[in-house]
């Protein structure tokens, strides 16, 4: 069965593992992102941590919800990317307010995101600069596979899925928003 966490409202399957985002019988959604943001923590912990009890994946070396939060931030910073005009990037601006807002957790998890976009896409010399700068210095960026040793895990993935939700939801109000 797969795993789905909730990130601004669309629920995302975790492969291999087990519910994070449920469903009531009334079709209300109970997912571990809506119960942070209505300021259920307790509850949104945990779901988290149903997904944090899933063995790790021996042959990708990795846990299936961190796994799944890299993919995440990388698909909605690529979707964002692949979708803006050429010469536009309000996407940079967006993340930048996303960042802003986000726990340390959350935007070291946006920062190496923006890594991956720097090392994925080629982007005009100014556009680079601008996410350089959001980047910041190397000590700003954690990768995902380094949350698994955090004593504090289910607390670091609700920051992420926060900066994730928001990062969805401010491009969602501001397409065009340069």
């Amino acid at each position: 069965m797969g795993a789905e966490l909730e990130v601004g409202g669309t629920a995302l399957s975790l492969v291999g593992s087990r519910a994070c985002h449920t469903t009531s019988r009334w079709g209300a959604d109970h997912s571990a992102g809506d119960r942070d943001a209505r300021g259920q923590r307790d509850a949104a912990l945990k779901l988290v941590e149903k997904a944090l009890a899933l063995p790790d994946n021996q042959i990708e070396e990795h846990h299936p919800a961190l796994f799944w939060l890299e993919f995440e931030m990388n698909s909605q910073l690529t979707s964002h990317i692949e979708s803006s005009e050429e010469g536009e990037s309000s996407w940079i601006t967006l993340a930048g307010a996303a960042l802003s807002e986000s726990g340390v957790v959350g935007a070291s998890a946006l920062r190496y995101g923006l890594e991956d976009m720097l090392a994925d896409f080629r982007l005009p010399q100014a556009e680079e600069h601008r996410v350089q700068k959001l980047i910041g210095a190397a000590e700003n960026v954690r990768p995902f596979k380094d949350l698994a040793s955090s004593e504090h895990l289910a607390e670091d993935i609700l920051d992420v899925l926060h900066t994730l939700g928001r990062l969805r939801t401010l491009h969602s109000e501001n397409p065009k928003e340069a």
